[in-house]
């Protein structure tokens, strides 16, 4: 089920070394409530994007917060991910990217989901 709207393994972002990289040479944009980390890397490495989605233990210290908050964002990306692997589709790299969760609040799903479009449009139009 590698469709459209899927979010597979491939597709998420793991590994210290990897992570290490992605926030010491990574570029970042800010859309509230998101901050975002990118890096570029060459496509015969991985095809797809892969994501890192965090939420901050300071903020909410209660790991059913974090949680909620992770799997709106999760979903937000993964319904509007189209916005980013079609502007990526004729490059010859593709992006890591960390989605770090920078409000003091927890927001609807529908908040999130304008703000993941606004941040993914502002990615593509950031890319080389």
């Amino acid at each position: 089920m590698s469709g459209k709207f899927s979010l597979t393994k491939e597709e998420r972002l793991s590994g210290k070394k990897a992570i290490d990289h992605l926030f010491t040479n990574g570029d970042s944009i800010l859309v509230y409530p998101f901050r975002i980390a990118f890096v570029r890397i060459d496509k015969t490495e991985q095809p797809l994007p892969s994501i890192l989605i965090s939420v901050a233990k300071k903020r909410f210290k209660r790991a059913v917060w974090r949680n909620k908050i992770r799997r709106r964002s999760k979903e937000a990306y993964r319904l509007n991910k189209s916005i980013l692997t079609d502007a990526l589709q004729s490059k010859e790299y593709t992006l890591q990217i960390a989605f770090v969760y920078i409000d003091k609040e927890i927001k609807p799903f529908s908040y999130l989901n304008d703000r993941m479009v606004k941040l993914l449009k502002q990615l593509t139009e950031k890319l080389p």
